[in-house]
């Protein structure tokens, strides 16, 4: 049985007393559809899509949908095309027996009234779970932890294959269920060109230690196809390299290589560089096919502007809606939470707060882990870094002097500890608030140093941003009260917090996504490393999933 196949009946099919049509199923077509079972398909079992076979035949009166005679219709021979195309789609065509119609429709002629029916019957399941996978996805994210939910899809599954079995052009129907976001899209587009790379033979390149433009190679005319064949090198560059040698423009190629991958675009051929050279194009597909799984979760309508942070890619868009499509305002590189122990989540929710001059309310796991150990080495440690012990955060009382006892009742768990308002402040002069579960945010950061490194998981779960002026200017330009020189110089103040709320009628859409494939406003594709291991668990889910 298909996992999500509970959240299907709720997004895509009706209860089974959802049609008011009387049923006039021959009998053998009733036992069939309650057996929920068909040994021809490849997934036999399809009890999941009981009701929603049920449903979709007693709407066609019991009779055949897809066949007339021994002959399948037109709108059946689009429908077992799109099944057979449906690696182009990022899923798998054998899922849907892509490769089996084929052969099944040449055979239909000698197979009597069973075969027809069992023909029929098999050929709606496929439609079915190709819909049901091509709209929401073929995973429920609930049950990974991974997803944010997903939103109605205003598709009845019954009804709407019975409309394709009449449909002038139902592949165009297809197609229109698909994802209207632009990532998807544009990812979907690069779909075709991986699947033709992932089917060039293996080359592993030679090892190296270092190596800088002009230094000799042996793996230098190999590299150089392969990044032609990638598109970071154009085959008229390629013909003048010099042969054997780590030529010039091969470095320049290179380097855009590493900005694709996350990697320090230094130009150098090292062995991190190398190791990402060497990985199979396979791989790469699969980060698409994985990414355009995780898009079709989201909603489909994300409001008028989006504050979009790729956790993997370590980056953040700030977006606004024109049209069908969103444009980047903003773009800013960005720190998330540690692999290990910190780990950002993914989630959805809308700009509630900016605060300027914020406190920092210091989790307890960190006093417990960073805070008292500096504290034993280093009396002073509290006062040199503008900590405060409090009574519970938001105590009007304020500050508790950091006496013995003070400390002991910190150490106990009954007092807290809070950061004032400064430039040592761990949140910066800014943070922006929206409500989740994870008490997770988006802050500035005195720690600059951290947004210039390849790899940035360094935080504690929320999220330091490298602009946060800006963002915050970004959320506030609807209100004329706050030109961005008002957002800098409140910031610049000193001075206890100033809390600014959003009005309800401003909607800023926060969405923490992870996309280890993501492709640019330019058509270029970028990879990552799947930093919190959730391609994995992805894969692993998908693998056992009918």
């Amino acid at each position: 049985m298909h996992p999500a196949t509970a959240v299907i009946l709720l997004l895509l099919g009706p209860t089974a007393s959802a049609t008011s049509q009387t049923s006039t199923m021959p009998a053998s077509l009733q036992a069939r559809i309650e057996k929920a079972g068909s040994a021809e398909l490849r997934w036999s079992n399809w009890s999941g899509y009981r009701v929603q076979v049920t449903d979709f035949y007693q709407r066609l009166g019991g009779q055949r949908a897809w066949v007339r005679g021994p002959v399948p219709t037109p709108q059946a021979w689009e429908v077992m095309a799109k099944l057979a195309a449906a690696d182009l789609k990022g899923l798998n065509a054998v899922d849907y027996d892509g490769d089996r119609w084929q052969a099944r429709t040449a055979a239909l002629s000698n197979v009597g009234e069973a075969g027809l029916e069992a023909f029929d019957v098999a050929l709606t399941v496929c439609v079915m779970r190709y819909i049901s996978d091509l709209s929401v996805g073929r995973i429920d994210p609930a049950k990974l932890g991974q997803g944010f939910g997903r939103t109605s899809h205003q598709l009845v599954l019954p009804e709407f294959v019975a409309g394709l079995t009449s449909a002038p052009d139902p592949g165009a129907r297809l197609e229109g269920i698909e994802p209207r976001l632009l990532p998807y899209r544009t990812l979907l587009a690069q779909l075709p060109r991986y699947l033709e790379l992932s089917r060039r033979p293996a080359q592993k390149l030679p090892p190296v230690r270092l190596l800088s433009p002009g230094d000799l190679y042996p793996g230098a005319a190999a590299l150089a196809e392969l990044l032609v064949a990638l598109g970071d090198l154009t085959p008229d560059a390629a013909k003048a390299l010099s042969p054997g040698r780590y030529d010039p423009a091969l470095a320049a190629a290179v380097k855009l290589y590493q900005v694709r991958h996350g990697l320090d675009d230094n130009g150098k051929l090292g062995p991190r560089t190398l190791a990402q050279l060497n990985r199979p194009l396979s791989q790469r597909l699969n980060q698409i096919r994985l990414t355009l799984e995780r898009w079709r979760w989201a909603s489909q309508d994300l409001g008028p502007r989006v504050i979009e942070v790729n956790l993997p890619a370590y980056n953040l868009s700030a977006l606004s809606k024109k049209g069908e499509d969103y444009q980047t305002d903003l773009w800013m590189r960005v720190v998330v939470g540690d692999a290990y122990k910190h780990e950002t989540p993914v989630l959805s929710s809308k700009v509630a707060t900016v605060v300027f001059r914020p406190y920092w309310n210091v989790p307890r796991s960190i006093v417990k882990s960073d805070i008292l150990p500096a504290l034993r080495r280093h009396p002073s440690y509290l006062a040199q870094h503008g900590y405060e012990i409090v009574a519970w955060y938001e105590d009007p009382k304020g500050a508790q002097p950091p006496t013995a006892r003070a400390i002991r009742a910190l150490t106990a768990g009954r007092f807290q500890l809070r950061q004032k308002p400064g430039p040592e402040n761990a949140l910066g002069r800014v943070k922006l608030l929206f409500p989740n579960t994870h008490e997770i945010y988006l802050h500035d950061t005195p720690a600059r140093a951290a947004l210039g490194r390849p790899q940035r998981d360094l935080s504690h779960g929320c999220v330091r941003v490298e602009r946060a002026a800006e963002l915050a200017a970004w959320v506030l330009r609807d209100d004329p009260a706050w030109p961005e020189e008002k957002v800098k110089a409140a910031m610049a103040e000193d001075g206890p917090p100033l809390v600014v709320q959003i009005p309800a009628q401003v909607q800023v859409q926060v969405l923490f996504v992870y996309g280890t494939a993501t492709v640019d406003g330019s058509g270029h594709l970028y990879f990552y490393e799947d930093v919190y291991g959730n391609d994995e668990s992805l894969q692993k889910a998908l693998s056992t999933r009918y």
